[in-house]
């Protein structure tokens, strides 16, 4: 066979022409770089939601945990609020006994009525008309798709003390 026969016969013919056995591997092919985009993205949005649903479990035991020290102050006098007046360790207790509350950081600020002068952290500020801050933050080692870095998610909250 001369070169340009060859030439003819395989290169220049007619894609009509062509058989179904001469696509057999397309579709194997096609399947597995459209799967590797698709699973890709779907693992992505995965752990994105995963990245918000610690967000939204830091938010609230941000917000429980302000709550709770808002109740209890130093100088409680309701004899049916338990733990009360509270302490930071008591504060950080119930933190940690919160759904998802074990795995994070909380720390715990008392200020002054303006909320942002004299914070402390530890209950000498702890008066009734004072301020209570809570943060809580959760730190994914790293989180594919998304970032290589650690990744911390975290929420703060503040409220009147009532006591």
């Amino acid at each position: 066979m001369v070169a340009h026969d060859w030439i003819r016969k395989f290169i220049l013919r007619p894609i009509s022409s062509l058989s179904l056995h001469d696509q057999f591997g397309a579709g194997i092919v096609e399947f597995a770089i459209g799967s590797a985009v698709l699973f890709s993205f779907l693992i992505g949005v995965i752990e994105l939601c995963l990245v918000f649903f610690m967000y939204n479990s830091t938010a609230q035991v941000a917000r429980e945990t302000c709550r709770w020290a808002s109740v209890r102050g130093t100088t409680c006098s309701n004899p049916t609020i338990t733990a009360c007046p509270t302490t930071l360790a008591q504060v950080q207790s119930f933190a940690s006994g919160l759904p998802g509350g074990g795995a994070m950081t909380v720390q715990v600020w008392f200020c002054n009525p303006d909320g942002v002068t004299n914070c402390v952290q530890n209950t000498s500020n702890a008066k009734g008309g004072n301020i209570v801050k809570t943060t809580a933050s959760f730190q994914f080692a790293s989180v594919p798709f998304v970032s290589r870095n650690a990744l911390t998610v975290s929420s703060t909250s503040a409220m009147v003390i009532w006591q």
